[in-house]
């Protein structure tokens, strides 16, 4: 390759054309960056005054040599187009500046010798810089004078920028001339010519895989436009605009990425780049026009599902809507495969709404159970890749029951829904949405808006006097009351949505049910306020009920597939307490929270035989040793108290009890669980 130190101004002179490929992007600087480059030669001119000589560099400039004729050298820009083309649009504003003073000569002598050769046998050759299509009728009609309406181009704005800062310059202490003489002497670039033996693909790479700069999906337009050359020309607009055409960049990454899972579900997303050019590098140009048509399918499906509007049967758009609600990063990889099969004719609209039925209800007896979303990426992928059609919906159902999916089972969300303290869960959001879809069973036809509802505990989550008196008369003799307050107030039973969260706050049931629960639209309010009192007994039943609607909306897996293995509530207690390391505590309350239970289960897993590594380093609220606690009949530990072991792993006790600052929090147990389950996830689930 050639290297050579050059100045604007010997760049854009006399035969050379610059051709910017549809693999690069549009152009994208802004007034942060055109400001920046505005003052750099502002204060260059200025330098200039006195040394004659100074110069500025610029940055690099990458062409690769396109085609020689008599009249014209075309060179593809590969890089440094952003900074070629705001160049060429300030020195169209100089232009434009020596016309505003009259000064017709000096404006035809930068506009021919550096802007367009008037001697050039076409009108496409005569532009010295030629950006890529989408740019083009911006810029011929700021370098002609001409104005252009309707563009999204940004080559407009900047245009506009330089004319005022232009306007403004005797303010600055220095005149055109100055500025024009600093930016096509001063202004260097270090050009780097490819020459045929070198592999342009590997320079642009090398400058532009290193950074932050391009996105994977930058780099695989990238990769696919150069490999089509001119042929891209008309791909380009037929396939790749209508690609990106409503979705951000995050998503058109995502698009890729998808791709690449369907083929290979381990696949990564900060290796798409790598991955796609892989799969693309031995492909002729009919098969990339066939894998960009194959990929503007999936951006379809993607669109539809960021905006259901797109979806025209009212049916199969209620139930995407549905799942689109439900805050479940990973799962859009398999709910997009879903909608491909549909566009690809390869599964039916009754197929496909019924496949996003049950998809809802995998992952919303999930949020139930509290599942941690770390492996949903993995497992959605490793799914989407075995559905082919055409009953997809069966075929789903069947993936997700397989194995160790989490597909939770009837007997699991009733035992959850009754004894759960589930308003604790992480994600409150989706927790609202659930109480929200069972309320919406109990509406039936009389439709309401439970969307600016927030959750209201029946029962008050904290006690004031009355509601004490009131709640006590509903107990057992012996039964205590703080313990069955702190078992039952999360759970779902008691919860419901109110417009009057702020205005009921901990008052007594009997004040919530005359002064808001009566006077409501929704109509589970209607019959909690029918009862005299709300009581341990109240709450059960509403949650058995609940856990019943629960059930015949959100249908479960089929059983006689799920790993026997599958994960119960006591293996994520077993985890919980296996990551309380030597030195620290916690409390039979917090593992409950971390876990999604109750305090009762959790004790239930410390005492029980082959109790797991860390049961010990549980204790009561206080930091008390449970005197119900005992070892197995198997620990090394047998003989000694669990106060001697914990002193001996250094944790300190006053009076009995562990030292508060000692104690590991929920949110660090959740922490440190999803930690461990990110070793076997994709972290960068979509």
């Amino acid at each position: 390759m050639d290297v050579h130190d050059t100045a604007l101004g010997k760049v854009l002179e006399g035969t050379n054309q610059y051709l910017i490929p549809l693999y690069q992007r549009p152009y994208s600087w802004t007034m942060k960056n055109w400001d920046t480059l505005w003052q750099d030669i502002i204060e260059l001119a200025e330098t200039m005054k006195h040394a004659p000589h100074a110069t500025h560099f610029t940055g690099t400039l990458v062409l690769e040599a396109s085609s020689v004729t008599t009249g014209l050298t075309q060179f593809v820009v590969v890089d440094g187009q952003q900074r070629l083309t705001t160049l060429s649009v300030l020195l169209a504003a100089i232009t434009r500046g020596w016309e505003a003073g009259g000064h017709e000569q000096a404006a035809r002598k930068i506009r021919d010798q550096y802007l367009v050769n008037p001697y050039a046998d076409d009108v496409d050759s005569q532009f010295r810089l030629r950006p890529a299509n989408f740019d083009e009728p911006a810029f011929r009609a700021v370098v002609q004078g001409q104005k252009l309406l309707g563009t999204e181009s940004k080559i407009t704005s900047a245009f506009s920028f330089f004319q005022r800062k232009i306007r403004q310059l005797d303010e600055s202490g220095l005149d055109l001339q100055e500025l024009q003489h600093a930016a096509l002497s001063g202004l260097k670039f270090v050009t780097i010519t490819a020459k045929s033996d070198d592999n342009v693909y590997r320079i642009f790479e090398s400058i532009n895989n290193t950074g932050v700069r391009l996105t994977q999906a930058d780099l695989v337009r990238n990769f696919v436009f150069m490999k089509l050359g001119k042929a891209g020309d008309r791909i380009h607009d037929r396939l790749w605009l209508p690609i990106v055409d409503q979705l951000s960049s995050e998503d058109v990454e995502a698009v890729f990425w998808i791709d690449a899972q369907w083929r290979d579900p381990e696949s990564r997303k900060l290796n798409v780049y790598e991955q796609q050019k892989k799969h693309l590098k031995t492909m002729d140009n009919d098969a990339v026009v066939a894998y960009l048509e194959n990929v503007l399918d999936i951006a379809g499906a993607l669109r539809q599902l960021r905006n259901t509007a797109l979806i025209s049967d009212p049916g199969l758009q209620t139930q995407v809507a549905r799942f689109a609600q439900l805050i479940t990063p990973g799962a859009l990889v398999v709910a997009t495969r879903i909608l491909f099969l549909l566009t690809k004719g390869k599964v039916s609209l009754e197929e496909a709404t019924q496949a996003f039925a049950v998809l809802e209800s995998y992952l919303v007896r999930r949020i139930i159970a509290g599942i941690p979303v770390n492996s949903l990426g993995r497992i959605s992928a490793a799914v989407a890749a075995e559905l082919t059609g055409p009953e997809v919906a069966e075929e789903l159902h069947r993936l997700l029951s397989t194995g160790r999916r989490a597909y939770i089972p009837d007997s699991e969300i009733r035992r959850i829904l009754i004894e759960t303290p589930i308003y604790l869960r992480p994600r409150r959001e989706n927790v609202k949405l659930v109480l929200q879809r069972l309320l919406e069973q109990e509406q039936a036809k009389d439709a309401i808006d439970f969307s600016s509802m927030s959750i209201e505990h029946v029962l008050p989550q904290k006690l004031s006097d009355q509601a004490r008196i009131e709640f006590a008369a509903s107990l057992e003799p012996g039964e205590d009351l703080e313990e069955t307050h702190q078992a039952l107030v999360h759970t779902i039973g008691n919860l419901t949505l109110t417009n009057y969260n702020s205005e009921l706050s901990n008052s007594p049931f009997s004040v919530k049910r005359e002064e808001r629960l009566k006077d409501t639209g929704v109509i589970a309010n209607h019959q909690i306020a029918r009862k005299d009192s709300w009581g341990k007994r109240e709450i059960l039943e509403r949650s058995e009920r609940l856990s019943e609607t629960a059930i015949s909306i959100w249908p479960g897996p089929n059983e006689a597939l799920l790993n026997s293995k599958q994960e119960s509530v006591y293996d994520r207690i077993d985890e919980a307490m296996a990551v309380i390391g030597p030195g620290s505590w916690t409390t039979y309350g917090d593992i409950a929270q971390a876990v999604g239970t109750v305090g009762q289960v959790v004790g239930a897993a410390v005492s029980r035989s082959g109790s797991p590594e860390g049961a010990w380093r549980v204790l009561r609220a206080g930091g008390a040793v449970s005197p119900e606690f005992s070892w197995p009949s198997d620990s090394p530990y047998k003989g000694r108290s669990c106060q001697e072991v914990l002193e001996s792993e250094g944790v300190v006790f006053t009076d009995g009890k562990a030292d508060p600052s000692q104690r590991i929090s929920v949110d660090t147990i959740r922490l440190q669980m999803d930690s461990v389950d990110d070793e076997e996830s994709d972290p960068q689930a979509v």
